[in-house]
């Protein structure tokens, strides 16, 4: 005779650390601004958001990358890739050219990814196939994914001027606006090392035969948090 356990899925952004920042929305823009005039061949701008790939960086966005790594504990050899989403376009009617902001989850190669709003958003962020959750952004807060998912999320946020929390047990529903046209939102992309690049997919190899298409549980995180907790130790 034995024994099944039901698996249940997990919350993602219950998983999710956080880390209040103290910064302003202008020192932000000004900074991005001033160091793209005096150093133009630093980063690349495309379809509304500017990304930095090389080592030079923004004074701000470095202030910035050395709290996160510190909070977080993320090693000097993880490479750093950051990407920020101007806030949205406009037509000659000043309305939205985008209904939606959709930040799509990348390549597996990626240790750690930290997201900051600079006004408080509503975001629907989805993993794999999994049904979206709703998780409200606070201005300034970075907000880490769970590091056994890494890049693999996807955040949906909507272009427009308020959002609505949906009612919960014992509470109403609350509608509250927002400033889209001061919203910039910060993506920090943390790459694996070569090595430990290495020793996730051996890790992965070696604790994982499920199907990729079931959703996360308790176990499975708890297994791959260990392995990768193991290999950066």
């Amino acid at each position: 005779m034995y024994r099944t356990s039901k698996k249940s899925a997990i919350s993602i952004k219950d998983k999710m650390d956080s880390f209040h920042l103290s910064f302003s929305t202008s020192e932000l823009s000004e900074n991005v601004s001033n160091d793209f005039i005096e150093n133009p061949k630093s980063s690349v701008y495309s379809n509304g958001k500017r990304a930095w790939f090389k080592e030079h960086k923004p004074k701000v966005i470095n202030q910035i990358d050395s709290q996160l790594r510190k909070k977080f504990e993320i090693k000097e050899e993880n490479n750093l890739i950051v990407c920020m989403y101007y806030p949205p376009e406009k037509d000659e009617n000043n309305r939205f050219l985008e209904q939606t902001l959709v930040i799509k989850d990348s390549k597996p190669n990626i240790s750690s990814r930290i997201i900051i709003s600079t006004t408080n958003e509503l975001t629907d962020i989805s993993f794999q196939n999994s049904h979206p959750e709703m998780m409200e952004l606070k201005p300034w807060v970075a907000y880490q994914s769970p590091s056994m998912i890494g890049g693999m999320l996807t955040y949906t946020f909507q272009n427009k001027n308020n959002f609505v929390i949906p009612p919960k047990k014992g509470f109403r529903q609350v509608r509250k606006s927002k400033n889209i046209n001061n919203r910039h939102i910060l993506v920090f992309d943390y790459m694996l090392s070569g090595d430990e690049m290495k020793k996730m997919t051996e890790a992965m190899v070696s604790n994982f035969s499920k199907n990729p298409n079931e959703k996360l549980t308790e176990t499975d995180t708890k297994s791959l948090e260990d392995a990768i907790n193991e290999l950066r130790n």
